[in-house]
């Protein structure tokens, strides 16, 4: 189907058309009665005839060809049946009128084979599944559907009639799709894989692009759908992205890294909840993910990996480096610090610092330095400073997703306040940094490219007296 289509400039189920006008008819499913002396009973398996031909090869499609100069209801605008020739270059079928009178060669209306066919169950001799659309259409979004036709005295009634309108409208009713669906037009393709008429139900797998983002997509997966007005669809697969409203175990397994992360307090009940968002979003901002509140396979991948100790990341916060929280004794964080990073480039030694006359040691690796003291009483891990945002530790993180490449601009963004005293500064609250630092004296305000050297948390964030 998703070929076939193509070939008319349009996308499956709904597309951008060639026309420049606007306005595409709504179209709604529709299960339309026919007298009990037309309905087949038959509950074999029945599919269309298999074929080998390409689109647009000569000869076209039999089962099509065969059809060709017969009348066939329009399941669009309710303009009651058309006379469909083949269109030899397709291989499929289209009227020779326009179904809204708009012009030679305009709104004509389009039927061809599924492709790749699907398992019909149910099907009489006198019923066949075709794609249907308005060939050449006038408007933007190219009304398509998936019809049953049953052949009647008077031609091929539209018996069933599956629009994309429908199945998104559906779609929409479902948690995954919901999230997912952008504001504006959407193009559904739809690929039916089974389509069961003595229940009414089919399954297809799907995909939605945005139409206003050149089609990019935003959704894919698979549904089982009951045919009547209105259509009732459920997902039978799941795209792998964890989001407020689910629930479960998977649910539950996320809350669990979050608590051993130091993320999330609240009980683990296994329901995505507001304060589950927002813990997914402060992990996300802090390791230079989309902070979205949604768990998708990346967020979860690399939560597993750090709540499993198989990630080679360390994260620098506002209390802690790694799991080395300020407070810890200095020879205890120091072992620790040692096994994160290896032994220091430089380190200071103990020294009774002139500003404060408390004792300091700082050691040092790469751009990055730790900070003991003993303003507490005791000699302890006090914080931590960033000398050097370019030359930073392998595997180290700074919370807030700071990256190496950041200039005024990205602290702007992020929240940070500058400080144009003692030669100008920048502080973030949230994160609880301070004193960050430029490579040259900024401006008033800084100009966004302006290049920041470092910042800090705890005792790291002081510049002396």
């Amino acid at each position: 189907m998703w070929r076939r289509v193509a070939m008319l400039c349009a996308v499956v189920l709904v597309a951008a058309s060639c026309g420049d006008s606007s306005g595409a008819a709504d179209v709604t499913v529709t299960v339309i009665p026919l007298p009990t002396t037309t309905i087949a009973t038959a509950t074999s398996v029945t599919t269309l005839p298999t074929s080998d031909v390409t689109l647009g090869a000569d000869p076209p499609d039999e089962a099509v060809a065969s059809l060709s100069g017969q009348l066939f209801q329009d399941p669009f605008m309710g303009t009651g049946f058309q006379l469909m020739s083949l269109y030899d270059e397709r291989g499929v079928l289209v009227s020779e009128a326009s179904i809204v009178g708009s012009g030679p060669g305009v709104d004509l209306l389009g039927i061809g084979p599924l492709l790749p066919e699907p398992i019909a169950t149910g099907l009489g001799p006198d019923q066949m599944l075709f794609e249907s659309w308005i060939d050449n259409y006038s408007g933007d979004l190219v009304p398509t559907a998936i019809v049953l036709y049953s052949r009647t005295a008077d031609g091929w009634v539209a018996t069933a009639v599956i629009d994309s309108a429908s199945v998104e409208a559906a779609l929409l009713l479902t948690t995954d799709y919901a999230a997912a669906a952008p504001a504006g037009p959407v193009a559904i393709q739809m690929s039916l894989s089974e389509f069961d008429w003595t229940v009414r139900l089919f399954r297809a797998g799907v995909s939605a692009f945005d139409y206003f983002e050149e089609f990019e997509l935003v959704y894919e997966g698979e549904i089982e759908c009951t045919i009547g007005t209105p259509l009732e669809c459920t997902t039978l697969s799941d795209d792998g992205v964890l989001r407020p409203g689910d629930e479960g175990e998977d649910v539950e397994a996320l809350q669990n890294d979050l608590a051993a992360l130091g993320y999330l307090i609240e009980t683990i009940d296994g329901k995505y909840g507001p304060q589950m968002s927002a813990a997914v979003s402060a992990f996300q901002a802090d390791y230079g993910l989309t902070a979205d509140g949604k768990a998708g396979p990346n967020t979860l991948g690399l939560m597993a990996d750090i709540a499993g100790g198989a990630s080679g990341l360390i994260l620098a916060s506002r209390d802690r480096i790694g799991d080395v929280v300020f407070g810890t004794p200095a020879d205890a964080a120091n072992g620790d610090l040692f096994v994160i990073f290896g032994p220091p480039d430089t380190s200071t030694g103990w020294y009774e610092d002139a500003c404060d006359g408390y004792d300091w040691l700082q050691a040092r690796w790469d751009g990055f330095s730790v900070i003991f003291t003993d303003r507490e009483g005791f000699r302890q891990l006090d914080g931590w400073a960033v000398n050097d945002l370019s030359d930073l530790p392998s595997g180290l993180v700074i919370a807030g997703g700071i990256q190496s490449s950041w200039t005024w601009s990205d602290f702007d963004a992020a929240g940070a306040e500058f400080d144009p005293g003692h030669g100008g500064f920048f502080h973030m609250v949230d994160l609880a940094y301070s004193n960050g630092r430029f490579v040259d004296s900024p401006s008033d305000p800084p100009v966004p490219d302006a290049a920041v050297s470092g910042l800090g948390a705890g005792t790291g964030a002081f510049v002396g007296c």
